[in-house]
Protein backbone atom coordinates (compact mmCIF):
# COMPACT_ATOMS: atom_id res chain seq x y z
CA UNK A 1 0.00 0.00 0.00
CA UNK A 2 1.27 3.47 -0.91
CA UNK A 3 1.33 5.43 2.37
CA UNK A 4 2.40 8.69 0.69
CA UNK A 5 -1.21 9.46 -0.20
CA UNK A 6 -2.70 8.72 3.24
CA UNK A 7 -3.84 11.70 5.30
CA UNK A 8 -3.97 10.97 9.03
CA UNK A 9 -6.39 12.97 11.17
CA UNK A 10 -5.74 13.14 14.91
CA UNK A 11 -8.59 14.48 17.02
CA UNK A 12 -7.44 15.99 20.32
CA UNK A 13 -9.83 15.88 23.26
CA UNK A 14 -12.15 18.67 24.17
CA UNK A 15 -13.11 20.27 27.46
CA UNK A 16 -14.20 17.18 29.40
CA UNK A 17 -11.33 15.67 31.37
CA UNK A 18 -11.17 13.10 34.15
CA UNK A 19 -7.87 14.65 35.19
CA UNK A 20 -9.52 17.99 35.88
CA UNK A 21 -6.81 19.55 38.10
CA UNK A 22 -4.21 18.85 35.41
CA UNK A 23 -6.44 19.94 32.50
CA UNK A 24 -7.28 23.35 33.88
CA UNK A 25 -4.77 25.13 31.63
CA UNK A 26 -4.25 22.64 28.79
CA UNK A 27 -5.84 19.75 26.93
CA UNK A 28 -5.03 16.13 27.81
CA UNK A 29 -2.71 15.69 24.82
CA UNK A 30 -0.59 18.61 26.02
CA UNK A 31 0.03 17.11 29.46
CA UNK A 32 3.67 16.33 30.30
CA UNK A 33 4.56 12.68 29.87
CA UNK A 34 7.96 11.16 30.58
CA UNK A 35 9.97 14.32 31.20
CA UNK A 36 10.14 16.74 28.28
CA UNK A 37 7.56 14.96 26.14
CA UNK A 38 3.83 15.56 25.90
CA UNK A 39 1.19 12.84 25.71
CA UNK A 40 0.65 13.54 21.99
CA UNK A 41 4.29 12.72 21.19
CA UNK A 42 3.81 8.95 21.58
CA UNK A 43 0.84 9.00 19.19
CA UNK A 44 2.74 11.05 16.62
CA UNK A 45 5.74 8.75 16.96
CA UNK A 46 3.53 5.74 16.21
CA UNK A 47 2.16 7.44 13.09
CA UNK A 48 5.65 8.27 11.83
CA UNK A 49 6.96 4.76 12.52
CA UNK A 50 4.00 3.37 10.54
CA UNK A 51 4.99 5.51 7.56
CA UNK A 52 2.19 8.05 7.94
CA UNK A 53 3.75 11.46 7.33
CA UNK A 54 0.75 13.63 6.41
CA UNK A 55 -0.75 14.37 9.81
CA UNK A 56 -3.42 16.93 10.68
CA UNK A 57 -4.16 17.67 14.35
CA UNK A 58 -7.73 18.75 15.09
CA UNK A 59 -8.20 20.56 18.39
CA UNK A 60 -10.99 22.13 20.39
CA UNK A 61 -10.03 23.21 23.87
CA UNK A 62 -6.97 25.05 25.23
CA UNK A 63 -4.72 24.06 22.38
CA UNK A 64 -2.19 26.92 22.66
CA UNK A 65 0.36 24.84 24.62
CA UNK A 66 -0.05 21.99 22.15
CA UNK A 67 0.44 24.26 19.13
CA UNK A 68 3.58 25.79 20.66
CA UNK A 69 5.00 22.32 21.25
CA UNK A 70 4.19 21.07 17.75
CA UNK A 71 5.60 24.15 16.05
CA UNK A 72 8.94 23.84 17.89
CA UNK A 73 9.41 20.10 17.37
Amino acid sequence: MDMDNVLTMLYVEGKECRLSPLCKDRCISALPFGGRYLAIDSVLSNFLNAGLYKIKVLTQYRSDVLFMHLSVN
